[in-house]
């Protein structure tokens, strides 16, 4: 009825400004009562809207919201309503949001893993055992036997339990990454130059490095790598701020000890294994001087053949790539991913080249100095043709290829000190070493114990020991009594 009669003089007024057009054929802005007109309009929409946004308070309740997806049947929106299409008021846009805001009060929130996905899982509802256990109206003892058996009891899994790959990746989350796209490179050593004369003749160098050749933001060093003991171990780092270059432990290869064979562990920073490499030699007693016997060779020619090949293992110990099988000092190393059906090959995951003119130790070598052979730095380079689309926890060690170029670097150290028959001779010398201190000590103490039995058989000490326990057990232990005297029997009748 306010509504009716708020409106009841608004049309008078319109009657008699329609009544004035009439007389007057010019244009509207010509009345002189223009203002007036106007201001009854705005009066008229805001009135209008006002009982628009009444009625859609009153269907607020019928209004629900769908988070997951839309459905028209069954969702039913109060639509405030728009006077003049044309243009949309400010009072439009507040009655939609006060719209909105009713509904969302009434909109039941969805999954706490919908809207936080890096949220803790949901809490598990009590089990029976542990309603028992908190039951205030229960006695003491079914209390405490609730307790009992809601330790002894298993839990039940987390809803959702988290995926292997949320895990692989909050595993090595405290690790840090090595970058890179398809192709590395790298270099035994990192070479410097002295008082602006030039490289030095004694090679003075720095740890080795690994490389991308052709990187957008420049050549630089993506990790550098060092032997940091006699055995071979080495260490890979990254370069830090704070504590200097290559100083922020990456992974670590460090040999495993075997009987049979070379297996080297590769560690990520924080000392867990995650890959297992193995170094396999095989000698071929006649072969010509090439890489296959496949090629064509001279007969005369023929002399034993050393040939190397490297597989990567998982930490389950499963197979997962594999080296073919290449001569020393062979320029060309390719990596094969593991198949069932074909053992012998695969997927080529890596392939190695060997970069300008050098051998064994050669690597160390500088360009431009006395043990050098050529200008062009020594390095191994590294590309990769496979798809990462499908990998996990890319450039962190459990990458294949950061396995892959972990291998390469090891094979091309162990390369320096390698001799003609294939084996490796590195801490050689301290494993003779080694040997001998061993057998030594073994000596010794056989001498000792034999020395302590002589003394033991020969000096009496047998019979003062027997003397001694006799003793002890007459003072410590109870006595035996002389005699036994028969229980009475009585009469049973």
């Amino acid at each position: 009825m306010l509504l009716v009669f708020l409106l009841a003089p608004v049309g008078v007024l319109y009657a008699v400004a329609g009544f004035a057009g009439d007389e007057d054929t010019g244009p509207v802005n010509s009345h002189p009562n223009e203002p007036l007109l106007n201001s009854l309009r705005q009066r008229e929409a805001l009135l209008q809207q006002s009982g628009a946004a009444d009625q859609a308070e009153e269907g607020t309740a019928n209004v629900h919201f769908f988070l997951g997806g839309s459905s028209e049947a069954s969702a039913t929106t109060a639509k405030p309503q728009l006077t003049n299409p044309a243009t949309l008021t400010q009072d439009y846009w507040n009655s939609a949001d006060k719209i909105l805001e009713n509904a969302g009060r009434s909109t039941p929130l969805p999954p706490r893993n919908v809207l936080r996905p890096n949220a803790p899982p949901t809490p598990l509802p009590p089990t029976p055992w542990e309603r028992v256990m908190s039951d205030g109206a229960q006695p003491m003892a079914t209390q405490l036997g609730g307790a009992v058996m809601h330790g002894l009891s298993g839990k039940p899994t987390g809803t959702p339990p988290p995926s292997q790959k949320q895990t692989n990746a909050q595993f090595v989350a405290q690790c840090p990454m090595v970058i890179f796209q398809d192709s590395l490179t790298i270099q035994r050593t990192t070479c410097q130059k002295s008082n602006g004369s030039g490289y030095p003749d004694d090679d003075r160098v720095k740890p080795g490095a690994w490389f991308e050749p052709n990187p957008p933001y420049g050549v630089r060093p993506l990790l550098r790598w060092r032997i940091i003991d006699e055995m071979g171990t080495l260490f890979f780092g990254v370069d830090s701020a704070m504590s200097g270059k290559g100083t922020v432990q990456f992974a670590r290869i460090k040999q495993k000890m075997t009987m049979t064979g070379y297996k080297f562990s590769l560690t990520n920073c924080l000392g867990i294994e995650r890959w297992v490499i193995e170094e396999e030699v095989f000698k071929i007693d006649l072969m010509g001087r090439v890489a296959s016997t496949i090629e064509r060779s001279d007969s005369l020619d023929n002399r034993p053949g050393y040939f190397i090949k490297y597989n990567i293992f998982g930490p389950n110990g499963a197979l997962v790539a594999h080296s073919n099988l290449f001569r020393k000092d062979s320029n060309l190393v390719t990596y094969y991913a593991y198949a069932k059906d074909n053992p012998t090959a695969g997927t080529i995951i890596a392939n190695a080249t060997r970069k300008s003119k050098w051998k064994g130790a050669e690597w160390m070598a500088c360009p431009h100095s006395a043990h050098a052979q050529s200008g062009t730095a020594r390095a191994w380079d590294i590309t990769f043709p496979v798809d990462k689309s499908g990998m996990e926890t890319v450039a962190t060690v459990q990458d294949i290829r950061v396995a892959i170029a972990g291998a390469l670097t090891l094979m091309a150290y162990r390369d320096e000190s390698r001799g003609k028959g294939g084996l490796n001779t590195t801490g050689q010398s301290r494993q003779w070493f080694l040997l001998l201190a061993g057998a030594t000590l073994f000596c010794l103490i056989g001498c000792l114990l034999g020395n302590f039995a002589l003394v033991f058989v020969n000096a009496g000490i047998k019979e003062k020991l027997r003397k001694t326990f006799w003793d002890t057990e007459r003072a410590i232990l109870p006595k035996r009594p002389l005699s036994h005297h028969a229980p009475p029997m009585h009469a049973t009748w």
